[in-house]
Protein backbone atom coordinates (compact mmCIF):
# COMPACT_ATOMS: atom_id res chain seq x y z
CA UNK A 1 0.00 0.00 0.00
CA UNK A 2 1.94 3.40 -1.26
CA UNK A 3 2.89 5.95 1.36
CA UNK A 4 0.42 9.40 0.26
CA UNK A 5 2.12 12.36 1.94
CA UNK A 6 0.48 15.86 1.00
CA UNK A 7 2.68 18.48 -0.58
CA UNK A 8 2.69 21.00 1.81
CA UNK A 9 5.03 18.42 3.98
CA UNK A 10 7.92 19.28 1.77
CA UNK A 11 8.34 22.96 1.98
CA UNK A 12 7.47 25.89 4.01
CA UNK A 13 7.15 29.76 2.59
CA UNK A 14 7.11 32.81 4.50
CA UNK A 15 6.82 36.12 4.01
CA UNK A 16 9.77 38.88 4.64
CA UNK A 17 8.86 39.76 8.20
CA UNK A 18 8.22 36.02 8.68
CA UNK A 19 5.01 35.46 8.73
CA UNK A 20 3.89 32.07 7.21
CA UNK A 21 2.17 31.78 4.01
CA UNK A 22 0.36 28.64 5.04
CA UNK A 23 0.97 26.35 8.17
CA UNK A 24 -0.72 22.67 9.26
CA UNK A 25 -3.79 22.53 10.78
CA UNK A 26 -3.55 20.10 13.95
CA UNK A 27 -7.35 19.89 15.02
CA UNK A 28 -7.91 19.71 11.21
CA UNK A 29 -5.47 17.87 10.11
CA UNK A 30 -4.55 20.06 6.51
CA UNK A 31 -2.84 22.65 5.81
CA UNK A 32 -4.46 26.46 5.96
CA UNK A 33 -3.58 29.84 4.75
CA UNK A 34 -2.26 31.29 8.00
CA UNK A 35 -2.71 34.71 7.93
CA UNK A 36 -4.89 34.72 4.71
CA UNK A 37 -1.59 35.99 2.77
CA UNK A 38 -1.36 33.12 0.56
CA UNK A 39 -3.50 34.87 -2.79
CA UNK A 40 -1.20 38.12 -1.74
CA UNK A 41 1.93 36.14 -3.37
CA UNK A 42 0.48 35.16 -6.53
CA UNK A 43 1.65 31.77 -7.19
CA UNK A 44 1.36 30.25 -10.57
CA UNK A 45 2.46 27.26 -9.93
CA UNK A 46 4.38 24.61 -7.58
CA UNK A 47 6.87 21.65 -9.25
CA UNK A 48 7.58 18.67 -7.83
CA UNK A 49 11.03 16.99 -8.98
CA UNK A 50 10.86 13.55 -7.33
CA UNK A 51 14.40 10.87 -6.55
CA UNK A 52 15.39 7.85 -7.83
CA UNK A 53 15.94 5.68 -5.11
CA UNK A 54 16.33 1.78 -5.46
CA UNK A 55 13.59 -0.01 -3.61
CA UNK A 56 10.72 3.32 -4.13
CA UNK A 57 9.05 4.17 -7.06
CA UNK A 58 8.12 7.86 -6.70
CA UNK A 59 4.98 9.66 -8.21
CA UNK A 60 2.33 11.72 -7.44
CA UNK A 61 -2.13 12.21 -6.97
CA UNK A 62 -3.64 15.47 -8.45
CA UNK A 63 -0.45 16.74 -10.05
CA UNK A 64 0.41 16.78 -13.82
CA UNK A 65 3.55 15.28 -15.04
CA UNK A 66 5.88 17.57 -16.79
CA UNK A 67 6.55 16.78 -20.25
CA UNK A 68 10.60 16.66 -21.33
CA UNK A 69 11.23 15.82 -17.46
CA UNK A 70 11.94 12.69 -15.77
CA UNK A 71 10.71 12.60 -12.50
CA UNK A 72 8.64 15.65 -12.67
CA UNK A 73 5.51 16.96 -11.47
CA UNK A 74 3.29 19.94 -11.35
CA UNK A 75 0.26 21.61 -9.92
CA UNK A 76 -0.42 25.06 -12.04
CA UNK A 77 -3.28 27.83 -11.41
CA UNK A 78 -5.38 28.01 -15.24
CA UNK A 79 -3.95 30.13 -17.97
CA UNK A 80 -3.89 33.81 -16.38
CA UNK A 81 -4.71 33.31 -12.78
CA UNK A 82 -2.79 32.63 -9.83
CA UNK A 83 -3.20 29.77 -7.10
CA UNK A 84 -5.47 31.63 -4.27
CA UNK A 85 -6.10 29.08 -1.89
CA UNK A 86 -4.00 26.88 0.03
CA UNK A 87 -6.05 23.41 -0.75
CA UNK A 88 -3.74 21.99 -3.34
CA UNK A 89 -1.06 21.36 -0.29
CA UNK A 90 -3.59 18.90 1.13
CA UNK A 91 -4.98 17.34 -2.10
CA UNK A 92 -2.20 17.02 -4.42
CA UNK A 93 0.10 13.90 -2.77
CA UNK A 94 3.57 12.33 -3.51
CA UNK A 95 3.16 8.50 -3.42
CA UNK A 96 5.61 6.42 -2.36
CA UNK A 97 5.60 2.97 -3.36
CA UNK A 98 8.18 0.50 -1.39
CA UNK A 99 8.98 -2.09 -4.25
CA UNK A 100 10.41 -4.09 -1.52
CA UNK A 101 9.70 -4.79 2.18
CA UNK A 102 12.93 -2.99 2.98
CA UNK A 103 15.63 -0.90 1.12
CA UNK A 104 18.25 -3.43 0.08
CA UNK A 105 21.05 -0.59 0.41
CA UNK A 106 21.32 2.89 1.80
CA UNK A 107 20.54 5.66 -0.40
CA UNK A 108 22.03 8.38 0.56
CA UNK A 109 21.84 12.38 0.22
CA UNK A 110 18.79 11.61 -2.45
CA UNK A 111 17.18 15.52 -3.22
CA UNK A 112 13.20 16.33 -3.06
CA UNK A 113 13.54 19.63 -5.22
CA UNK A 114 10.52 21.79 -5.29
CA UNK A 115 10.26 25.10 -7.36
CA UNK A 116 7.41 27.87 -6.64
CA UNK A 117 6.87 29.98 -9.76
CA UNK A 118 5.63 33.34 -9.05
CA UNK A 119 4.25 36.34 -11.74
CA UNK A 120 7.64 37.56 -11.22
CA UNK A 121 10.28 34.25 -11.41
CA UNK A 122 10.75 31.33 -9.31
CA UNK A 123 12.43 30.26 -6.08
CA UNK A 124 14.22 26.34 -5.58
CA UNK A 125 14.45 24.11 -2.66
CA UNK A 126 16.32 20.87 -2.32
CA UNK A 127 15.79 18.64 0.67
CA UNK A 128 18.16 15.96 0.79
CA UNK A 129 16.95 12.43 2.80
CA UNK A 130 19.08 9.34 3.44
CA UNK A 131 17.04 6.33 2.98
CA UNK A 132 19.03 3.38 5.31
CA UNK A 133 19.41 -0.07 4.27
CA UNK A 134 16.84 -2.50 6.58
CA UNK A 135 14.32 0.18 7.13
CA UNK A 136 11.21 1.02 5.78
CA UNK A 137 11.52 4.64 4.99
CA UNK A 138 9.02 7.22 7.24
CA UNK A 139 7.13 10.00 5.91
Amino acid sequence: DPTRIPLGAFFTMSDSYGNPLFSFDTETEAYVDAKEIFAYFKIKSVEVELPVVSGIQFSTDGMTKVAGKDNTYTYAAAEGKTLEKVNFLNNCKIVCNYTSGVLERDQLNKVIKVTVKYYWGSQTKESSFDFMAGTKPKA
